[in-house]
């Protein structure tokens, strides 16, 4: 036998030949966010890659949690199923519903008291067979949102008393499943969405203050890491806040460039505005300007106007033109006009 039919053949190995198929490592399938100015800072407008892991992380309110909800509708639009690992037990059905498309079918939300129950759920029930766990689509995708590695914790520490103290036991347990972790999820056609909370380092007085749980293993194990915070508030007249921008940078990526940015729209009342986040980015872009108490498009993709809150419909009826524009423009630059968001 020849080596490379041995390991073709070899039980726990994937092998792959160049010219004969896509490598093990790389994505094949991707699947659009529901806001381009995202996918086009994750994977240059591709949308978020299957099999890989993604880490999001900010400090509190930053919209972490918002954000993972938002996204829900869309991979389930895409045949996909989610699982939410909830350890922090701050899912509100009423935010998850409200989003447009979201199918209950095709959720399932589980609150673990341990990491070590979380990811034995994931190497032996999960990978291995998801027909059972969801939905009966054994060819469907899969995200999991893990929320969040600073609010888990390993099943040893869990029992032990608040007073006694160990060395990076997060980090230690991440190291652990760091392995295996990547390539199953590759095979089961499964996104991991880590979302984690910021730290600041004591005693640091320049440089970069922020840290996050979990150690270096995190920087390992996942793809594209992507820091969000937020950058301004909005509402409906001085005084009163209903909402603010939301800034999401990338870190590290190996899907695109890293360091790219968007702005996205969190409102309190509805989560994330798919419709105002693109018209916000587009506008900073320079794609849309105003003309004669209306907004066109630039280049001009019709010869009609729209007015701010049509863009909805308009945004519809050219989707893919517009989608193409903001997959190949480059960083949003600051073009305050004055215009009322």
């Amino acid at each position: 036998m020849r080596l490379r039919e041995h390991f073709m053949d070899a039980e726990g190995m994937t092998a792959s030949i160049i010219g004969q198929g896509p490598l093990v490592s790389q994505v094949t399938d991707w699947v659009k966010s529901g806001y381009p100015a995202l996918d086009r800072v994750i994977s240059g407008g591709k949308g978020i890659p299957v099999g890989k892991g993604i880490e999001l992380w900010g400090k509190f309110s930053a919209g972490k949690s918002a954000l993972a909800e938002a996204i829900i509708p869309a991979w389930q639009a895409a045949n996909g199923d989610v699982l939410h690992f909830d350890f922090e037990l701050a899912t509100k059905e009423e935010h998850i519903t409200g989003y447009e498309g979201f199918d209950p079918r095709r959720y399932l939300h589980v609150a673990v008291e341990s990491a070590d129950e979380a990811f034995d759920k994931l190497k032996f029930e999960v990978f291995p067979d998801r027909r059972e766990l969801i939905s009966d689509d054994p060819t469907c995708k899969l995200l999991v949102i893990w929320d969040s590695v600073a609010g888990c914790m390993p099943k040893d520490e869990a029992d032990k008393s608040a007073s006694d103290q160990s060395y990076s036991p997060l980090a230690r347990m991440l190291s652990r499943v760091q392995p295996w972790l990547p390539l199953r999820a590759k095979q089961a056609n499964c996104t991991i969405l880590f979302l984690n909370q910021y730290r600041e380092k004591i005693g640091v007085m320049f440089g970069d203050k922020g840290s996050r749980p979990g150690g270096n293993a995190l920087d390992h194990l996942v793809s594209v890491t992507l820091k969000m915070y937020k950058s301004k508030e909005k509402g409906p007249a001085k005084g009163s806040v209903s909402g603010y921008k939301v800034t999401i940078e990338a870190i590290k990526n190996r899907m695109a460039p890293p360091h790219q940015t968007c702005e996205l729209i969190l409102g309190f009342d509805k989560g994330f505005d798919p419709a105002a986040s693109l018209f916000h980015f587009l506008k900073k872009e320079k794609i849309i300007k105003p003309a004669g108490g209306a907004y066109r498009t630039i280049p001009a993709l019709s010869k009609e106007r729209f007015l701010r809150k049509d863009f909805g419909d308009f945004y519809e009826s050219y989707k893919d033109e517009i989608d193409a524009l903001v997959s190949t423009t480059g960083d949003p630059i600051d073009d305050d006009d004055g215009e009322e968001e």
